[in-house]
């Protein structure tokens, strides 16, 4: 019995000092990608000034649903708090206390949002640049114009921090927690895109719905606990059933054909609620355009 439990000691001694040690690898391993600098050469985009251009810029952030990441008022807030993966903040972009973008200039912003790195050239956490990175520099240009003339707002948020599990799950690539791994940051940006009422316009004001029914839109399993499955918007789905009003009331109202209320944590329709019919429209004809 001495010998048994000799020996299961022996096991369970050696079994802890290669998961330390795993651990250890695998803990500087994910820290080199957290902390690497990329010397990303960014492409300038004119910034334009004006009411105008402060009132376009307001539109696109809407209608790319900034606020469901970075509060109401920019404000910034945790964005995930998980005890097995620890936690990550969506930062305050108002340039107030506590703002990491006080200091930021034009590249500065550009790089952020369509590059997925901060000032310093490090990547940021869970930032959905690869479906910002497409946005036409007109867009882009008039999106920082509003950002940049937020009210201040102070803020006093604590740090990201990552627990062993989410840095064993971003060593193996298993959850998506740097975009600006993902990114062809060589892809052609167009300068500006035309509203019109078609299947390629649709297509690009669809790009932010991709980040999250994935690039097939087909959707998937939940993103978080108590979060349902995240729906098929193709042709194969129940949109497949919905003709054009149905689907712009189901937009607009957050209510299905079907009867179902859409929680906006989850499918955050505050943000296509003021969209045109026409806009509506190339987003209907995009979807239906799609494979089932």
């Amino acid at each position: 019995m001495k010998k048994f439990l000799k020996w299961t000691g022996w096991v369970l001694g050696s079994l802890v000092v290669v998961l330390l040690i795993a651990y250890i690898i695998i803990y500087f391993m994910s820290e080199n990608r957290l902390n690497k600098t990329y010397p990303l050469a960014v492409k300038p985009v004119k910034v334009p000034s004006g009411p105008e251009a402060v009132a376009a810029g307001e539109r696109v952030a809407k209608m790319r649903d900034c606020t469901g990441c970075h509060n109401e008022h920019f404000e910034g807030k945790v964005f995930i708090e998980d005890p097995a993966l620890g936690r990550v903040i969506a930062p305050n972009l108002t340039g107030g206390q506590g703002s990491p973008t006080a200091n930021y200039n034009d590249q500065d912003w550009v790089r952020a949002i369509r590059h997925g790195l901060n000032k310093e050239g490090k990547p940021l956490k869970i930032m959905p640049s690869e479906v910002f990175y497409a946005i036409s520099n007109q867009d882009l240009g008039n999106m920082i114009a509003y950002l940049k003339a937020l009210p201040k707002v102070n803020s006093n948020l604590p740090e990201s921090n990552l627990k062993p599990l989410a840095r064993t799950l971003l060593t193996f690539n298993v959850i998506p927690l740097l975009p600006y791994e993902r990114i062809d940051h060589q892809a052609p940006i167009q300068e500006v895109v035309l509203p019109s009422v078609s299947a390629e316009y649709g297509k690009y004001l669809t790009t932010t719905c991709s980040g999250c029914h994935g690039a097939n839109f087909k959707g998937g399993e939940p993103h978080g606990e108590g979060a349902p499955r995240i729906a098929n918007i193709t042709p194969g789905g129940n949109l497949g059933k919905w003709s054009e009003e149905e689907f712009k009331k189901v937009l607009r109202t957050g209510v299905t054909p079907e009867g179902k209320r859409l929680e906006t944590k989850f499918m955050p329709w505050n943000m296509t609620k003021d969209m045109t019919d026409d806009e509506l429209k190339a987003i209907f004809l995009y979807l239906k355009s799609l494979p089932a």
